[in-house]
């Protein structure tokens, strides 16, 4: 086991829910959470710190000298206890607003309204190594030192709005309607910078550096930015039929658009289609000690399938049986 440099995560959690029946009619609902976490390691703590252990930490190589110092030759224990940390933190913000509306019987209104936030700040410190000589004498070893800072923010939107409307007409022949909207909206935003030349090791900040390298040459300090966006939407809508719970049918629409193609490839309609028989209502069979639920279906759908006829799905019969 070693124990060189500090590594370590913190989480901190906060939730909060609430619920109301605002009226008969209507009730509403809130949630939130807010998550916070702080992860620190040693900025040489990368994927083959493991691979280089092997071949140039103890036995192979040494981590002290004989003064009783820590030795780099190259030794990646030294980076570990001194060569500085990377520190990110994360905050992640989630709201969700839904309400639900019930104006008539048998039809219901549901809107539902999410939001969250990520942002993130990330600092990376690297500093110079120094070896002894016999007299105990500091000499720089590594002479790189660097401070870097990394900032990422995210912000999603979603919408779902839909409602649902159950009738029946003449006692046997019962109707679903859904009608309904739903859209998502990232947007990303990241930017960082990287300096060289830290003044004081205990204080590993942008401003305080020089810009300069070791050998007093400048190092241009290096800069990134980016920003990302996508948002999709999709109108949707069914209607469900069956009579007397023995015939059944179903027809759905989508039109579906995302800002990821081009603009005249960015919506779609996507119907489909279904009917179903089911054998469990019929009477006729006298089975007492068992009851089947079994329906046949057959799916028409606008997606590419492997039948005879395209755009035809055969399903077949599926029945449960239930001890009676």
């Amino acid at each position: 086991m070693v124990d060189w440099g500090k590594e370590g995560l913190k989480r901190y959690t906060l939730t909060g829910k609430f619920n109301a029946d605002l009226y008969s009619w209507m009730s509403l609902g809130f949630s939130t959470r807010w998550i916070r976490k702080d992860y620190i390691r040693p900025s040489t703590l990368t994927n083959n710190l493991y691979q280089v252990l092997g071949r140039q930490g103890w036995p192979i190589l040494p981590i002290y000298d004989d003064n009783g110092f820590m030795y780099d030759s190259p030794s990646p224990v030294y980076g570990l206890q001194e060569g500085g940390s990377d520190k990110t933190q994360t905050d992640q913000n989630y709201y969700q607003l839904n309400m639900i509306f019930k104006p008539l019987k048998g039809w219901d209104i549901h809107a539902e309204f999410n939001y969250s936030t990520i942002s993130k700040m990330r600092h990376w410190d690297s500093h110079m190594i120094y070896n002894h000589k016999v007299n105990g004498e500091p000499y720089v070893y590594n002479n790189g030192s660097n401070v870097h800072e990394d900032y990422h923010k995210q912000n999603f939107l979603n919408w779902n709005i839909y409602s649902n409307y159950d009738f029946t007409v003449a006692e046997k022949n019962n109707f679903h309607v859904m009608l309904g909207f739903q859209s998502e909206n990232l947007k990303e935003k990241d930017f960082g910078l990287q300096r060289n030349g830290i003044i004081v090791d205990d204080l590993p900040e942008v401003d305080l550096t020089t810009g300069y390298g070791y050998d007093g040459k400048e190092i241009t300090p290096s800069v990134n930015g980016a920003s990302y966006e996508w948002s999709t939407a999709g109108f949707f809508g069914r209607l469900n039929y069956n009579y007397d719970g023995r015939y059944l049918a179903e027809v759905n629409l989508r039109y579906d658009g995302t800002s990821r193609f081009r603009r005249n490839r960015r919506w779609i309609w996507l119907p489909s289609a279904s009917v179903g028989w089911n054998i469990a209502h019929y009477h006729v069979f006298g089975i007492t000690d068992k009851i089947f639920e079994a329906t046949c279906q057959t799916v028409i759908e606008e997606t590419p399938v492997k039948t005879d006829v395209p755009g035809v799905h055969l399903l077949p019969c599926k029945h449960l049986a239930h001890e009676s």
